[in-house]
């Protein structure tokens, strides 16, 4: 990776694992002007999930689609955009034992949803499942 300031070249100084997002946070100082950075490196879904539907066969699972249904449940929320980023974070944690081969099922998604929303906000929770269910 390279510097954000001069584009030289980085070394990883501390790094960790988050368990709960499957992320590795990375503290890198520049080899040149030793100004320090913090990255965070996660799984690309969209590469590594296929949605199967019976209408569309196999199309790439998107994290994208995910939060814009969930933004569009909670437009009634003052933090809906920040909502509807954590709570795409968490669904996605919860369907990782659901998925087999890369495989995601649309009804694990919305199950998974359903759940989370439901604890989260009523509101959105109907919403979702008036749009989605």
């Amino acid at each position: 990776m390279v510097c954000v300031y001069c584009g030289a070249r980085t070394n990883v100084v501390n790094s960790r694992l988050r368990h709960k997002t499957n992320e590795v946070w990375r503290r890198r100082r520049c080899l040149q002007c030793q100004a320090i950075i913090s990255t965070t490196e996660s799984v690309e879904y969209h590469s590594a999930w296929q949605v199967k539907s019976d209408s569309t066969g196999l199309e790439p699972f998107s994290r994208d689609k995910l939060f814009l249904s969930l933004y569009s449940s909670m437009r009634h929320r003052i933090s809906a955009i920040d909502d509807a980023n954590s709570l795409a974070t968490t669904i996605i944690g919860r369907l990782r034992p659901t998925v087999t081969r890369g495989i995601v099922r649309p009804g694990d998604i919305y199950a998974v949803a359903s759940i989370v929303l439901s604890r989260f906000d009523s509101t959105s929770f109907n919403t979702y499942r008036a749009f989605y269910g």
